[in-house]
């Protein structure tokens, strides 16, 4: 199971290492489209005076050629509200996934560190913990 850049080592574990089922949360499909969306959340004097220098290395950051790759059971979560891993962006990695067994899910009413507790949401991630 990963959170948001957690994802990217989720997949990197199930890439390499094999597992029973993954369970992605807030996923990005690329670190070129997550720093993007995280600029954006400044305000437009900020980033007209800052420039963010990200390390070369976070770019090879993408989950889209990941999970193209691994065909284990896969729980994709969306949050309703999240500005730096919108849905929409979190559904291209659901596409992505070449599992037959998969499911995208969006948290309602939550945003990216914002979880609403939902049994649902803690129902879900259990079924695919004990496959």
């Amino acid at each position: 199971m990963g959170h948001s850049i957690g994802t990217f080592v989720a997949l990197n574990i199930a890439f390499k290492y094999g597992c029973n089922s993954i369970i992605l949360d807030s996923p990005f499909t690329n670190f070129i489209e997550l720093s993007d969306n995280l600029e954006k959340q400044f305000p437009y004097y900020w980033r007209i005076i800052y420039k963010i220098n990200y390390d070369k290395k976070l770019f090879i950051l993408n989950n889209i050629k990941l999970i193209s790759n691994i065909k284990y059971p896969t729980l994709v979560i969306a949050r309703e509200l999240d500005e730096l891993t919108p849905p929409m962006m979190v559904k291209k990695v659901y596409e992505s996934s070449i599992a037959t067994d998969k499911k995208y899910v969006v948290s309602k009413g939550s945003t990216h560190n914002n979880i609403k507790y939902y049994g649902e949401y803690y129902e879900l991630i259990n079924k695919y913990i004990n496959l």
